[in-house]
């Protein structure tokens, strides 16, 4: 298991080495280094590469049964904590799972579906329009990434409304 470790190592190491020969200024440095391990063609100026996706284990193909079943069993204990209401409070509670339990802190459209699915819940109808309405100034609960056309993440304010604003209390709907 350490050799495929080894073997990044060793390639992140000569790709640094190389970078520095170059004389490459610090705060480019990071840019310089993924083209350099990803392969990618000659930057736009101006533009910093997104990092390449990776699959976590939790969302790998060939998981097993059982570890999709804990995952979709963690996924809905935590709705049940969280008590979300509709769309407007059940997408940035689904991001924002999806943001410590499967480490992808952007999510499109397809990702909040299967979500929505392995939470059997039923998504919003127009679950487009959803997304757009979070990402308003009125909720402010999404974030669009930029240069990402389809990519939204959760907002501070979003993530505050999920960790200290729900569930909401039957008394008064103030967080608890």
């Amino acid at each position: 298991m350490l050799e495929g470790f080894d073997s990044r190592k060793q390639c992140l190491t000569e790709a640094l080495e190389a970078v520095r020969s170059l004389n490459v200024p610090e705060a480019a440095t990071g840019v310089a280094l993924s083209y350099l391990l990803h392969g990618a063609e000659r930057p736009v100026l101006g533009t910093v590469p997104s990092p390449p996706k990776t699959i976590s284990p939790d969302m790998s193909r060939d998981q097993t049964e059982d570890d999709a079943t804990t995952r979709i069993g963690k996924l809905r204990s935590f709705l049940e904590e969280k008590a979300p209401s509709g769309g407007v409070e059940e997408i940035p509670c689904l991001v924002f799972w999806a943001g410590i339990n499967l480490g992808t802190a952007e999510v499109d459209q397809e990702a909040i579906e299967r979500l929505y699915q392995d939470a059997d819940l039923v998504p919003p109808r127009e679950l487009k329009q959803s997304l757009k309405d979070l990402a308003s100034k009125k909720y402010g609960r999404l974030e669009r990434v930029p240069g990402r056309k389809g990519i939204v993440k959760l907002s501070t304010k979003g993530k505050y409304f999920v960790r200290y604003e729900l569930p909401k209390t039957k008394d008064d709907g103030a967080a608890r």
